[in-house]
């Protein structure tokens, strides 16, 4: 007969509800949670601004002065990799929701999982986007959903606010930093 000790019952029995999980009220920030969210605040005013300012140099540019601007094909390809960088958040996304309860892919062999990210990467850089460029997409597309199963551990591990954090955290400062260097005037 399996018998539990009293302590062990009270492990059991008096878990602590977590807020996010729970219906009650979220706790009221703190003096540091605060602080980061001023400081998150001033970072997102600073880059609106500077983007502001890149753009309105670019519009109000002399004659002279447009030689030295970056040229429509730069500013189209950085479009095209924030484009890019944009479906990869979105695809790891969906690929980690939909696979969240598969064991199999939860239980791969991380030799095998290194061997296709390496060759999907190597695959996607050697492959020429102009002459093929569906075969470019889905050899992309299969490194995103190798790196997909190899961080699909971590919800298992942790938290999902933790993660959602990282995502949001990822894109915001690499679309950030993309959208600078889109309205930059050189």
């Amino acid at each position: 007969m399996f018998r539990v000790s009293l302590a062990q019952k009270a492990l059991l029995t008096n878990m602590p509800k977590r807020a996010f999980s729970s219906l009650k009220q979220a706790p009221k920030p703190t003096g540091s949670q605060w602080t980061a969210f001023t400081m998150g605040s001033i970072g997102v005013a600073g880059l609106t601004y500077l983007s502001y300012q890149g753009r309105m140099a670019r519009q109000n540019a002399t004659v002279m002065q447009q030689m030295h601007l970056n040229h429509p094909m730069v500013q189209e390809r950085i479009g095209k990799t924030m484009g890019y960088f944009t479906g990869a958040c979105g695809l790891t996304g969906a690929m980690v929701y939909a696979l969240r309860n598969s064991q199999r892919a939860l239980m791969m062999n991380p030799w095998l999982l290194l061997a296709l990210s390496l060759g999907t990467m190597i695959g996607t850089q050697v492959i020429d986007y102009n002459s093929n460029f569906v075969l470019k997409n889905l050899m992309y597309g299969a490194f995103v959903g190798t790196m997909s199963v190899s961080i699909l551990p971590l919800i298992h591990m942790y938290q999902l606010p933790i993660i959602y954090d990282a995502l949001i955290a990822s894109g915001a400062v690499t679309g950030s930093l993309g959208l600078v260097a889109y309205n930059s005037p050189s």
